[in-house]
């Protein structure tokens, strides 16, 4: 028997014979295939648009607002995992990122909103701030020294006053990224940015906790920048993407962590002037 065809198989079960016909169960297999397939295509298709975005809520940025505002905003590559950050170049031949997104064999990407269309700068050297701490994620800065330098603008890291000012008073801020988004889905081709809620945060160490329960960073959203303006219109790096307590695309927001750059603002003053900037 186990060298034959066998078309139909008949199974005894007690006294109830069940028959088992290959071909018609195929054929009534390949139906009900085809009706999960068609229900599941319905049930995506019905997604609201909100789940595909890569900051919680966020709203992608144009290539004009980018031009205009945003410049400086650049996203870090890891072609090994397909991996992504982000970060913000402060001079000509220097990103600012979180510690935890520094390794060899990245580049960056920049000059414009969409991934597929920004320009590549391969980075010479990968410098972690020397008292990094990966439990508690004090100090979570690095910085990217690129090959060459670029002509493109640069941002502005707020003083130890300015910051001190903006987070007493709990003023809004604006995050950046290009991350994962919900439902399993893979990181975004465009920048998307929200604004945080005007809240006092906590301030432990190097790090900034906001509380917003309307928008946060995803995943790979580290390294992402944080900026507030001031009372005059000025727009100033406040700090980078470096942790969140949770799953905030689950979440659709709550508690994100951010490392203050005033605070360590004293390691990339050094490390910048220790390299050529051109």
């Amino acid at each position: 028997m186990a060298v034959q065809q066998v078309n139909t198989l008949r199974i005894q079960l007690r006294k109830w014979p069940f028959t088992f016909n290959p071909g018609t169960c195929a054929s009534r297999f390949s139906k009900l295939l085809s009706v999960f397939l068609s229900a599941t295509c319905f049930i995506l298709a019905c997604l609201p648009a909100t789940p595909a975005l890569a900051i919680v809520n966020g709203k992608a940025v144009s290539e004009e607002i980018f031009v205009a505002d945003y410049p400086w905003v650049v996203a870090v590559i890891d072609p090994a995992v397909n991996g992504i950050c982000g970060g913000a170049l402060i001079a000509p031949r220097w990103v600012v990122t979180a510690a935890h997104c520094t390794a060899d064999g990245k580049y960056v990407l920049l000059g414009s909103p969409d991934r597929s269309k920004a320009r590549r700068a391969e980075i010479q050297k990968v410098i972690r701030h020397p008292e990094f701490d990966e439990t508690s994620f004090q100090n979570d800065v690095g910085l990217l020294y690129l090959k060459e330098a670029v002509d493109n603008p640069v941002a502005v890291i707020a003083s130890a006053e300015q910051a001190a000012e903006l987070l007493r008073t709990g003023a809004r801020g604006t995050i950046f990224g290009w991350g994962s988004r919900p439902f399993g889905r893979p990181p975004s081709d465009e920048l998307y940015a929200a604004r945080t809620g005007a809240n006092v945060p906590m301030l432990r160490g190097s790090q900034i906790y906001r509380n917003d329960p309307d928008t946060g960073p995803c995943g790979s959203d580290s390294g992402g920048p944080l900026v507030m303006q001031t009372a005059t219109g000025e727009t100033l790096l406040l700090g980078v993407v470096s942790a969140t307590q949770g799953d905030l695309c689950a979440s659709v927001g709550g508690v994100a962590i951010y490392t203050n750059l005033a605070v360590v603002n004293a390691f990339i003053t050094d490390m910048l002037q220790r390299f050529p900037a051109e």
